[in-house]
């Protein structure tokens, strides 16, 4: 079973696999956590988390261009040998089985308040992550569709919720920088989570039919991420104030339950059903992160059964996580250490590239 093929992927179907890794649940509570640290600039400190993956984007925007057909994984072990190296790559796979499991347990937390408190959570996380590891292996141009997919009902969402502007009030945002700057640039950690995404950047780019709009790419991915976290943080503040998004889990569930549509009683309905197949597209994604990135580490041909550990992994992990209070408190501990020993990972990885290159380019200029 191919996880991937060369050349599979099109320039608009990677754009929507990034946006869709770096868009999930983590948008309805971030107005929330990030309001506790900076009241009514929360949505300043969203925008500001945005540099992270910038910062990923240059750097893999750069590995593409000198190792277009060797993803981070391949430089990993060609550059620190198969054993280290290999240790490093299971140190990067965590990162994406950390992500699939909060991102799954996230979303059954969420899904059963708001549509299915009857349903054990065991019920919600199996029924998922079986969606999501046959999503995953059926390979990348079933995510790219999927991706594309969640995007416009992400868009059509978002358009939407735009409603909430006609009843909120600027009084809510302001005044503007009232919390100390410093206090701004440190609140941007706690959008670390939210952020994620980026990273499937640097196991996707040998899949691409063309490399030479990955550029343009990598920017609209992080300015449609930036906009949708940066606004729908705005508006949220601007509908119902710091103080009111403080107390809610999920504040942004509250703008959209605001929206008012003709013959339609509820919008929480609605809500749901879009939401789950957003929220799906995120855990699928990184279902295969994990699935690919552990096909190298230990045999391509061995998928089935990876597929497999992968699967009851989550499931079980999952279940520790379905205390939604734990669930923040676990990933406020560990995501910000974690993230770091990633950008570590990528920047290493980044400067050995950067000498190889080098040395390339003088034993060129010798002949």
């Amino acid at each position: 079973m191919e996880l991937g093929n060369k050349n599979s992927l099109t320039v608009s179907e990677t754009t929507y696999i990034l946006v869709g890794t770096m868009v999930g649940v983590g948008i309805l509570g971030l107005p929330g956590v990030l309001a506790q640290k900076v009241y009514q600039d929360a949505w300043i400190a969203a925008g500001l988390g945005a540099f992270l993956p910038l910062y990923y984007a240059v750097l893999g925007y750069y590995l593409c261009k000198w190792q277009g057909d060797k993803d981070v994984l391949v430089l990993c072990t060609n550059y620190f040998g198969p054993i280290f190296g290999g240790l490093l790559n299971l140190g990067f796979l965590g990162f994406f089985m950390l992500n699939l499991i909060a991102v799954l347990s996230g979303f059954s937390n969420l899904f059963r308040l708001y549509a299915t408190p009857f349903l054990p959570s065991i019920k919600v996380i199996l029924l998922t992550c079986t969606i999501s590891a046959y999503t995953a292996t059926r390979g990348l141009k079933t995510l790219g569709k999927i991706n594309q997919i969640a995007f416009f009902l992400s868009i059509l969402m978002f358009v939407l919720c735009l409603e909430a502007f006609r009843k909120g009030s600027y009084y809510n945002v302001m005044p503007i920088m009232q919390a100390p700057i410093i206090e701004i640039v440190k609140s941007t950690k706690d959008s670390l989570f939210s952020y994620c995404g980026m990273e499937l950047f640097f196991i996707l780019y040998p899949f691409m039919e063309s490399r030479k709009n990955v550029g343009s790419v990598l920017i609209k991915a992080i300015a449609i991420t930036f906009g949708l976290y940066t606004i729908v943080t705005f508006l949220t503040i601007y509908y119902m104030g710091s103080e009111t998004a403080i107390k809610s889990s999920w504040p942004v569930v509250s703008v959209f339950e605001s929206i008012q549509i003709p013959i339609i009683n509820s919008f929480r309905f609605i809500f749901t059903m879009l939401w789950v197949t957003i929220a799906l597209k995120s855990i699928s994604n990184y279902h295969f992160a994990s699935l690919f990135t552990l096909s190298n580490i230990i045999g391509k041909n061995k998928v089935n059964t990876i597929n497999i550990a992968v699967y009851s992994l989550s499931v079980i992990l999952a279940m520790q996580l379905t205390n939604e209070t734990v669930r923040r408190a676990f990933l406020d501990k560990i995501m910000p250490i974690y993230t770091l020993c990633i950008c570590l990972y990528f920047t290493i990885i980044f400067i050995f590239s950067w000498f190889k290159r080098g040395e390339g380019v003088a034993k060129a200029s010798k002949k």
